[in-house]
């Protein structure tokens, strides 16, 4: 049994792996998805409690270190702390599930084990939620993602974000585990063979059943009457603007002034061809830091010939062309003759309103910044752990604090940078504040992994089905691509290399697409989550109360023994 439980972690391990983005599915197999956690539930039911956080431990590793080896091609300490963090988490997670899988089973002698594994199915959805919430927050390797190319199923986000379909993925696999355990069981014999424990038993699993079958019909109902009301006459209004998004395919790891010369001489070059085949283009967009010589900065200061050589020469270009552009960039702030802040920013400048040369873009400065990676609020506190985020690293930022909306040439669009769009809160507040479009850029080239992009875009289609808007990503290396209100990826780049991509977003009237997600966000995430706290509340009461009934009748049974040995003796 244990070797069984053993390889059921190694198997759960690769389901999850396999159903995102991966180098051998690049879209991942979504159909993995509903049975990644199959496994996971099964090795936690034939495991005991002294060993199951081990169990849990590896599991960890195993999934993130497969999904998430990329990291180390950023920093090699980033993918440990990641590949630690998600071990311990995980050793706690699975300890959760057996108390659950024990207050179920242990103490109503194996009558409830189907509604054991659905509990565990909130447990787990609610542990999704959690892991991306404050400055560890992580959306990589949320189950739900496993189905950003199932369009009926994907467009349930407009009412719950990504967490319905989790829980659909997790409540499938529940299922599953049941209706195994169960025939192993009945084939063994014991516990639950009896006549009416398995009657309770099989009602049990036809409960569970019923309920994922009623919960999948439903999402899939739902999903294809959203999607056959695209184009009907009562569909919202809608304005058109042409976009076009630079992939410059740059080295990011580099930092010399000539690769920063070259790097703007490739930008404005595929501009200016896109420009040529789209002279009606709005807007032209640069992915996250296209341009790393802060502008602001060097075109005030003027301490560095050849960086304003770079920014003169890019300033020049744009105050020549009749369209808005989008720039990620360093936005340098002084606070004293020996200090600044840096941030990392996305810099809007339109020769229609003046304000290019001198440079007074309007701008974003990213709000969620990568824990460890790009941010690390803990200095003086672990100034040795700072120090060691730094190797490898010229900077780590500081995080804005302001949901921009810029309004240009008639679009209201925000500009969540790279990371930023694998979270739905965050999205939404853009959205509340009124925009019409996402404008992504991000910066993915580090990685040298196209799974990696493809697990970042996977997210990113989300943030356009939750919010019933359009995204144009930029990206540095890909994937560059135009994804609809519905979340389909209209279109895209090839990865890792130099191209360009123009299209006509769609902008429908912001006010009359307002979806159930954008006004009420994870609502549904927070019910889940209520409800696995609820569980594991009640499963810890049930667990100590059996225990407690358990040692009773112990020493119950301890204080008659003497006592009737010795009426044995009597006799």
């Amino acid at each position: 049994m244990q070797l069984f439980s053993w390889l059921a972690i190694a198997v759960g391990a690769v389901l999850f792996f396999l159903s995102h983005p991966n180098p051998v599915f690049q879209n991942g197999f979504f159909l993995f998805g509903f049975f990644a956690l199959l496994p996971v539930f099964l090795s936690v039911r034939t495991s005991s409690f002294k060993t199951v956080w081990l169990k849990g431990f590896v599991y960890g590793i195993l999934s993130y270190g497969a999904s998430c080896y990329w990291l180390s091609s950023y920093n090699p300490f980033t993918l440990y702390i990641a590949l630690g963090f998600y071990a311990l988490i995980l050793a706690l997670v699975f300890s959760l599930l057996k108390i659950c899988d024990l207050a179920f089973c242990r103490f109503s002698q194996g009558r409830f084990f189907a509604f054991a594994f659905f509990a565990q199915a909130f447990i787990w959805c609610a542990y999704e939620y959690v892991k991306t919430l404050g400055f560890l927050g992580f959306s990589y390797g949320v189950l739900g993602y496993s189905q950003w190319k199932n369009l009926p199923l994907l467009q349930n986000a407009s009412w719950g974000g990504v967490w319905p379909l989790s829980l659909a993925c997790a409540l499938v696999s529940a299922s599953f585990a049941a209706i195994l355990f169960s025939l192993h069981s009945f084939r063994k014999g014991g516990a639950v063979a009896s006549g009416a424990a398995v009657r309770k038993a099989l009602l049990a699993n036809r409960i569970c059943l019923s309920l994922t079958i009623f919960f999948l019909l439903f999402m899939f109902s739902y999903g294809l009457v959203a999607l056959s009301l695209v184009g009907w006459p009562s569909s919202p209004p809608v304005k058109k603007v042409k976009v076009i998004c630079i992939q410059n395919n740059a080295d990011s790891e580099k930092y010399e002034l000539d690769v920063y010369k070259r790097d703007v001489k490739a930008l404005i070059e595929l501009s200016k061809e896109a420009l040529s085949q789209n002279p009606d283009a709005a807007l032209v967009v640069w992915p996250e830091t296209a341009v790393v010589p802060p502008v602001e900065y060097h075109y005030q200061k003027r301490i560095d010939y050849d960086r304003v050589e770079i920014i003169n020469r890019l300033l020049e270009f744009l105050a020549g062309k009749d369209c808005a552009f989008v720039i990620g960039n360093q936005r340098t702030v002084e606070k004293s003759p020996f200090s600044a802040d840096d941030y990392n920013a996305a810099l809007v400048f339109d020769s229609s309103l003046g304000n290019v040369i001198p440079p007074k873009p309007f701008f974003y400065q990213k709000i969620h910044l990568i824990p460890f990676a790009e941010y690390f609020p803990y200095r003086k506190l672990a100034p040795g752990l700072y120090k060691r985020l730094l190797l490898g690293n010229d900077r780590l930022w500081t995080p804005g604090s302001e949901y921009t909306v810029f309004n240009v040439r008639s679009v209201k669009f925000s500009v969540p940078i790279c990371f930023e769009d694998t979270f739905g809160s965050l999205c939404r507040r853009f959205v509340l504040e009124g925009a019409e479009a996402f404008v992504n850029i991000s910066n993915d080239s580090w990685s040298l992994s196209i799974p990696c992009q493809k697990q970042h875009l996977a997210m990113s289609v989300f943030r356009c089905a939750e919010n019933r808007i359009p995204c144009a990503r930029s990206t540095a290396s890909g994937v560059t691509a135009f994804v609809d209100r519905f979340g389909r990826v209209v279109s895209t780049t090839a990865p890792l290399e130099m191209n360009f991509l123009a299209a006509e977003m769609e902008l429908p009237s912001q006010e009359s697409t307002k979806s159930l997600y954008t006004r009420m966000g994870d609502w549904f995430a927070l019910s889940i989550l209520f409800a696995g706290c609820a569980i594991l509340a009640l499963s810890l009461l049930y667990f100590f109360l059996g225990s407690l009934k358990s040692r009773a009748e112990s020493k119950r049974q301890k204080a008659e023994s003497p006592r009737l040995a010795k009426d044995g003796k009597k006799r």
